[in-house]
């Protein structure tokens, strides 16, 4: 930052799925081509030989959103394209581990004590221990998805909020520590913390 140049490049997500999801978009672009000329050949009475594309898929870029542990040592790179969490240490640019956290992600940030990093997902809250980069807590909704989440820094709790459930961890243990069901598909979590 001092020096306003690049230092190294770090490659973050997972190529495989990158590869997955163009393979993907790739079949179905062929299958409408194959489409439509079956249908140009139907109202040409069978001949002329012709091939088009009708179908043109450009991969969306990726939304990387970053969060550190406390020391500053490890950087944590949330990658919506691939749906994983990328964990870089600073000094070398060394990927020690790249930890799949569902899909639809969003947001990755420190939880207050530094132990954990946390994300969540469209039915998923996923916990990532700063000292192990391990995913130590998957929580799957029951049915629906998650709303909204956020921490509560007084009581070392995360909360978030789900279809059906309210859901409260420890932020120093990783354990839910408290579930309120009886929600009918509600879609707002106000945080206290905002006045």
């Amino acid at each position: 930052m001092k020096e306003s140049t690049i230092q190294q490049v770090v490659s973050t997500g997972r190529g495989s799925v990158k590869f997955g999801k163009f393979m993907g978009a790739m079949a179905l672009s062929v299958a409408l081509t194959s489409l439509s000329y079956g249908a140009g050949a139907a109202t040409a009475g069978g001949s002329p030989f012709f091939f088009y594309n009708v179908y043109t898929i450009k991969p969306r870029a990726p939304n990387v959103v970053l969060a550190h542990s406390a020391d500053g040592q490890f950087i944590y790179a949330l990658n919506t394209q691939t749906d994983d969490v990328t964990v870089v240490r600073v000094s070398n640019g060394k990927i020690l581990d790249k930890i799949p956290v569902g899909g639809g992600c969003r947001g990755v940030d420190l939880a207050p004590g530094g132990q954990f990093v946390y994300t969540y997902a469209r039915g998923e809250v996923s916990f990532i221990d700063t000292h192990t980069h391990k995913k130590t807590v998957a929580y799957k909704a029951p049915t629906g998805k998650v709303h909204a989440a956020f921490t509560l820094d007084a009581d070392a709790a995360f909360v978030a909020l789900t279809d059906q459930q309210l859901v409260m961890w420890s932020l120093e243990t990783g354990q839910a520590t408290r579930t309120i069901s009886g929600f009918g598909e509600p879609f707002l979590l106000l945080d206290p913390r905002v006045r």
